[in-house]
């Protein structure tokens, strides 16, 4: 008997509309704190509040945790890439991520010279551990510095964490628990950098996207009261919409791409398995997976924690996201991105989605779509031309 089951894909109508959330926020609330040893003079410091856990069967189903920032040097932030205009430090409480020294975050800003059109949040790959442009190179810094000329608010977020980033655990339900570090971090944008008056939007790649779509899906901030974001773009990703068909192993499931591939197959592989999925329940990466690594586990064809990987992902059975959302949804995919999980899995959460979606293939594009010039210039022009209020 075959392993291979494949599953089509509803055909998805690629449709280009503006649906603008109206921006509400959680007040602000304020909070003291010793001033960080980096900072030249007592900075101001500002909080989130919310309550934490993830709970069936009521919706948004996940609450975000709350946060401190705390000014920084500019020098924590400029290792490399656009120019930071401030550099912010924050310590997230209430969440299911493990605590990390001095900071859970760090955000670098870009401020126009000129009064803010609107504030746009960029997310690195992988488990976050980089800013955008440092890890996206050339391509990125000149896409936020025109976004930033143009009189946008750049905004890039890194996790600190050096084990697995956001993604680093031990958390009961994994990503979906994880994704609060996050969305409380989206959230504090929103609070304390956003212009009043002005859109909020966001853009990730491959992992960054999945921080986008956790922060939609199960934390509230794409719909209802709750909701921040008037637009965001999701490219290369995400790949966590189906964690089970992800952690299976290569080849037992395949969906409908574009960019001409026909079908891919889900599997994210061994490597991927074991850096950006394990590290979520076990908080540690390991060469050596056993029973207790899920996705390394069921990759190795065990197939015992499949149960559990649809629970805690974007399209979860038991936590499930909304169908339709306030915030305008784009996605694009790279048309030279021919050997990873990217498209299948990103069209999961597309397909589900009965809003208006775009969704472009660009075909000189890689799977880091953001390093290409075309990829780069395809997201400018989408942040430009739907990162507006009505």
């Amino acid at each position: 008997m075959s392993l291979i089951s494949s599953r089509n894909l509803v055909s998805v109508t690629i449709v280009v509309a503006a649906i603008v959330a109206a921006l509400e926020g959680v007040p602000p609330a304020s909070a003291q704190k010793s001033p960080s040893p980096d900072s030249p003079l007592p900075p101001p410091n500002f909080m989130v509040t919310g309550t934490v856990g993830c709970t069936a069967g009521i919706s948004p189903p996940c609450s975000i945790g709350t946060a401190t920032g705390t000014q920084l040097q500019l020098s924590s932030c400029l290792s490399g890439g656009v120019t930071g205009t401030t550099c912010w430090g924050l310590n997230i409480s209430g969440c299911p991520n493990p605590a990390t020294l001095p900071y859970d975050a760090t955000v670098k800003v870009t401020s126009p010279t000129v009064a803010s059109i609107g504030t746009i949040i960029f997310l690195s790959g992988a488990t976050g551990v980089q800013f955008y442009d440092q890890e996206f190179g050339s391509a990125a810094v000149s896409m936020i510095n025109s976004l930033v000329s143009a009189g946008y608010t750049a905004v890039q977020i890194m996790y600190d964490n050096t084990v697995a980033g956001w993604l680093t655990g031990p958390a009961t339900d994994g990503p979906l628990d994880l994704a609060c570090l996050p969305s409380t971090s989206m959230q504090w944008v929103h609070d304390h950098i956003l212009g009043s008056g002005t859109p909020l939007c966001a853009t990730g790649n491959s992992g960054g996207s999945q921080q986008i779509a956790y922060a939609l899906s199960q934390y509230g901030l794409g719909s209802g009261t709750t909701s921040i974001f008037t637009m965001a773009e999701a490219t290369s990703g995400p790949e966590l919409s189906r964690m089970d068909y992800g952690c299976a192993p290569a080849g037992k499931y395949t969906a409908c791409a574009i960019c001409g591939f026909g079908k891919h197959q889900e599997s994210y592989g061994l490597t991927i398995a074991e850096t950006g999925i394990d590290p979520a329940y076990t908080g540690k990466v390991t060469t050596t997976p056993d029973s207790s690594d899920p996705c390394s586990y069921d990759y190795l064809n065990h197939m015992t924690w499949a149960t559990q990987l649809h629970h805690d992902s974007i399209l979860s059975d038991v936590y499930p996201p909304p169908p339709s959302f306030s915030t305008d949804i784009h996605f694009a995919f790279g048309g030279a991105d021919a050997h990873s999980p990217a498209i299948p899995e990103g069209l999961d959460w597309a397909s589900f989605i009965t809003s208006a979606t775009a969704i472009v293939c660009v075909p000189t594009g890689n799977h880091e779509l953001p390093s290409t010039s075309a990829g780069a210039a395809r997201i400018e022009s989408d942040l430009t031309t739907y990162c507006k209020l009505p």
